[in-house]
């Protein structure tokens, strides 16, 4: 059992090799992965989404898309790619764009998605689910309807029961599905309630992840849900006693050795509890991350990101061409 089997990131040795673009100098890595934001728009409206912090939402142009798809496979070696949005299930290029990708041979070929859509309907979730997909991530933050429908605003409330039926379908096509969910105050903050969260959804995935919210003003165009989300922080040095505590409660219980990544891509620390149904704990916060000072301090490049507006861009920040790559 391994880290890299579960998640997106690659684990081999961090080799670099220069990268110019708008007249600065990076180190692009020899395995960089590829984010494609299909569209800005979503079914929720969840409170912490940084995805939600752009004033003027858009749709990718798909054909466009291709061709920069193409330069980030053939010019930076990308070998793994993570459909987003906004909610990539809104999009009606989301199946012909997981088929062009199927016929480049990638490695990967992920989905993050909140599920809304694909419980809703069993005929198009077969057919996502068989166009190309490798793995799918559905977000999904509580067990108890009132606080999952709190928390993501949506008419349509997901619930374990849909997870099982998307799961199902997943597992008929050899698609690795995993459940994210993010810790807050009032959400999974104890050992308990994500002991609880995690025995009711284990035999609906193939592994769990639990992942800290984002202060957000660090990702954001228009800071429209920064204050929500500076409320309802949990501090770090809370969170670092709680990810420690839940690997020595599943250690004592079961006898096991956390698996570690030790800083992926030298940014981000992931850590394996190998269960039957895996934990993946992301320690995105503190001293264990900071992706964006890789881009501004170093110049080192693990990420690419194909943004709704058409721009590979080497940030989130569509308002800083700075990082938009040059591709002609």
């Amino acid at each position: 059992m391994n880290v890299k089997d579960f998640e997106i990131f690659k684990f081999a040795d961090n080799i670099y090799t220069e990268f110019v673009n708008n007249g600065k100098v990076y180190n692009l890595n020899r395995s960089p992965y590829l984010d494609i934001v299909l569209t800005d728009y979503c079914n929720s409206d969840c409170n912490f989404c940084i995805a939600d912090l752009v004033h003027d939402k858009k749709v990718i142009d798909f054909d466009a898309a291709k061709e920069k798809i193409l330069y980030a496979i053939n010019k930076m070696n990308v070998r793994e790619v993570l459909l987003l949005g906004g909610e990539p299930t809104m999009s009606k290029h989301l199946i012909p764009m997981i088929k062009f990708l199927k016929t480049l041979n990638l490695d990967k070929i992920v989905m993050t998605t909140n599920g809304i859509k694909l419980a809703q309907n069993k005929e198009y979730i077969e057919e996502v689910i068989c166009s190309g997909l490798t793995n799918i991530n559905v977000s999904f933050m509580n067990t108890n309807k009132y606080k999952q429908s709190k928390i993501t605003n949506s008419k349509f409330v997901l619930t374990e029961d849909n997870l099982c039926d998307i799961y199902d379908i997943c597992k008929d096509n050899d698609v690795l599905m995993r459940i994210n969910s993010n810790i807050f105050k009032g959400n999974l903050d104890t050992i308990s309630k994500i002991n609880t969260f995690y025995n009711n959804i284990k035999a609906c995935c193939d592994s769990v992840k639990f992942s800290p919210i984002l202060p957000v003003d660090a990702f954001s165009v228009l800071n429209v849900k920064t204050k929500w989300c500076s409320d309802n922080l949990i501090d770090d040095e809370v969170l670092d006693r709680l990810f420690n505590d839940i690997e020595t409660y599943y250690i004592n219980r079961f006898g096991i050795s956390i698996i570690t990544n030790d800083l992926q891509f030298g940014f981000v620390k992931n850590s394996m509890i190998p269960l039957e149904t895996p934990i993946i704990l992301n320690w995105n916060f503190g001293k264990y991350t900071g992706m964006m000072k890789r881009v501004t301090d170093l110049h080192q490049i693990n990420n690419i990101k194909l943004l709704s507006n058409g721009e590979l861009s080497l940030s989130w920040n569509r308002d800083l061409p700075e990082y938009f790559i040059k591709t002609t």
